[in-house]
């Protein structure tokens, strides 16, 4: 869990260093909690070795969804 919340946390360290408000990126570690594939098999540890990013649009007049989380 740690390695998973780490690379979560680079992710979200690397938006806000372009600009992305930080009161916009949440960083949640998922490990092995949620795997996406099984871990016997290599192919299966490259699959879980990911990051997922949920982009939510800022539109005017309802700005305050694009902060709340999916």
């Amino acid at each position: 869990m740690t390695l998973s919340q780490n690379r979560a946390d680079s992710v979200v360290w690397y938006f806000a260093s372009k600009g992305v408000a930080n009161a916009r990126l949440v960083a949640s570690g998922r490990g092995e909690a949620e795997p996406r594939a099984t871990n016997e098999t290599e192919a299966g540890r490259q699959l879980n070795r990911r990051v997922e990013i949920y982009a939510k649009p800022i539109i005017e007049g309802q700005e305050s969804n694009a902060y709340q989380t999916p």
